[in-house]
């Protein structure tokens, strides 16, 4: 069985979630990556390539992409004028706003968050320490609870919580200290697939 921290492959499918594109739209983890999903796969601001494409590409449940879809109708960023047509519009400054991007972000590699067997939020928190402490001589990353709250979008109350189970699956190490570790083989894992599609 291949090493579900070390393997790297040619072709993982990311996604990189720009915080200030996300606030800027007023939408959550899973509503960014269906949207921006539609917008990579979409011909002149339509997307028409059906609910399982996304699903496959995201490696997330059709219910959990409807359920997006929904609040992105709702939100008006997307539109479908046919009830039972395979037709979404995105509206006429998506691609625009996803293109102008930030300064921070994480990513998401898809079929390693599957692997991993964790929520969208974690992942990104596990990508965010991996993105701070990767010049570090140390490699520990020390944001402040605020900081790492207010980008995954989790209460302070949460976090605790959030990195103890974290530390039970062996993907953060345990410290004494408010610093953050990525397990060992994990932060290798994303150093040997930043390059990928790059």
């Amino acid at each position: 069985m291949k090493d579900k921290f070390t393997t790297k492959s040619e072709k993982e499918p990311y996604t990189i979630v720009y915080f200030d594109v996300m606030k800027d739209l007023h939408i959550d983890y899973t509503e960014y990556l269906v949207l921006q999903t539609m917008v990579h796969f979409s011909s002149k601001n339509e997307y028409y390539k059906g609910i399982t494409k996304i699903s496959n590409h995201l490696k997330l449940s059709r219910n959990t992409i409807y359920k997006s879809l929904k609040i992105l109708l709702l939100k008006e960023h997307i539109a479908r004028f046919e009830p039972k047509s395979n037709t979404y519009y995105l509206k006429y400054d998506i691609k625009e706003r996803f293109e102008n991007g930030g300064r921070l972000y994480v990513k998401i590699y898809h079929k390693h968050r599957k692997v991993l067997n964790i929520a969208i939020k974690k992942y990104a928190l596990l990508y965010m320490i991996y993105s701070l402490s990767k010049n570090l001589k140390n490699r520990c990353a020390n944001a402040g609870i605020k900081n790492y709250c207010n980008y995954i979008n989790i209460s302070e109350s949460h976090f605790d919580t959030v990195k103890g189970q974290l530390i039970k699956a062996n993907l953060l190490e345990q410290q004494t200290t408010t610093f953050l570790k990525l397990n060992e083989n994990l932060f290798n894992w994303f150093e040997n697939n930043k390059s990928v599609q790059e």
